[in-house]
């Protein structure tokens, strides 16, 4: 907790002096680098998901699931 705070005093100074679309650039390119990660652990796990999603929907279909609506 103690460190999250640090680095957000840390940023203060940099963030007082760059413009606005540089910010935004930032961000931006934040958001991308930790899209990263996820797409490549989607694509790794890919094959089980299939599989998984595939059990259900024959559990549904033969009526030993039935999934709860969702409201």
């Amino acid at each position: 907790q103690w460190s999250y705070k640090v680095l957000y005093i840390l940023a203060l100074p940099p963030a007082a002096v760059i413009d606005l679309g540089r910010v935004v650039d930032i961000v931006d390119s934040s958001f991308f680098l930790m899209a990263i990660p996820n797409v490549i652990a989607l694509f790794l796990c890919a094959g089980e998901l299939r599989r998984d999603v595939g059990e259900y929907w024959q559990k549904v279909r033969t009526g030993s699931s039935v999934p709860e609506r969702m409201v």
